[in-house]
């Protein structure tokens, strides 16, 4: 009776054991996971946009008939935008509740779980002439950045 009481004793007990892992360990290594994925897609896509931004730059110090072609990896949920005085990214969490942050990399709306960064344009460079205003994600994209006598022309 001993034998018999002390197995359904450990057979109990590693079925505790197995119920607290799947209601509470697993859920948060999922939130770790997905809060993870959104960091990485949040730096990816400062990353990106701080490239093309960089581009921008080099081909507004250069002379006329300057181009540079600029190949982005630009995350899910991320869009590039261009106008004329600004290169900036907007991008999606994932992870509810979004959290409210604010830094180098990005500012995100807590209420919405969007995040956004703004490059602006060189006091010294001319205006930018956007061919395309967007480009979104998940997408490699390859932009051509061109400089004239009059505007920086940003495009495919």
């Amino acid at each position: 009776m001993k034998k018999g009481q002390t197995v359904l004793e450990f057979l109990f007990l590693v079925m505790i054991v197995i119920i607290y892992l799947t209601t509470l360990v697993v859920p948060m290594a999922k939130d770790a996971q997905t809060a993870l994925t959104d960091t990485e897609k949040i730096a990816r896509a400062n990353n990106e946009t701080q490239k093309l931004a960089n581009a921008i730059q080099k081909v507004s110090i250069l002379g006329d008939g300057t181009r540079q072609t600029v190949d982005l990896f630009i995350p899910e949920d991320t869009t590039i935008y261009c106008a004329s005085n600004n290169v900036s990214f907007t991008t999606t969490l994932s992870l509810k509740p979004y959290p409210a942050m604010q830094n180098a990399t990005a500012q995100c709306n807590a209420t919405n779980g969007i995040c956004t960064k703004t490059f602006p344009k060189q006091s010294t460079s001319p205006q930018y002439t956007c061919i395309t205003p967007s480009f979104s994600g998940p997408a490699k994209t390859s932009i051509k950045v061109e400089k004239t006598s009059s505007s920086i022309n940003i495009g495919s």
